[in-house]
């Protein structure tokens, strides 16, 4: 789409709209979702059965999936958290139903998702 969206040190993530147009010649922010409690390491967009969603990761070692339809805000779907580092990183896998994250404890999380009720379990790799 037309959407893009950042992390921040400021523990949020800032939705951005990158359609131009002739009398505007930059993009627009949509919204801010305040995320988290510490910097936003990753967000990522991907579509799920339910719709669009929107994955924030973070240093507060959580990982937070949100809903990331066209309107002015994201609503919160599930809280991951289990990790005891901070979350560098993190990703969606819409086809399998999972999430996977990467901290600084040195682990990599795989959280089998229900689809509908983004409930998770995680299974651990160190």
């Amino acid at each position: 789409g037309y959407q893009l969206a950042t992390g921040s040190q400021d523990h949020t993530c800032m939705v951005w709209d990158l359609r131009m147009s002739p009398r505007k010649m930059h993009c627009g922010q949509l919204y801010t979702v305040a995320a988290h409690k510490s910097l936003v390491s990753k967000v990522r967009y991907a579509q799920w059965a339910a719709g669009p969603v929107l994955l924030t990761a973070s240093y507060d070692k959580s990982v937070k999936l949100w809903s990331a339809d066209s309107g002015a805000n994201a609503a919160l779907l599930t809280c991951l958290e289990g990790h005891e580092g901070r979350v560098m990183g993190a990703d969606l896998m819409p086809a399998t139903g999972h999430v996977v994250s990467v901290a600084y404890d040195r682990t990599i999380k795989i959280w089998k998702m229900d689809m509908d009720s983004f409930d998770g379990d995680a299974m651990e790799v160190e």
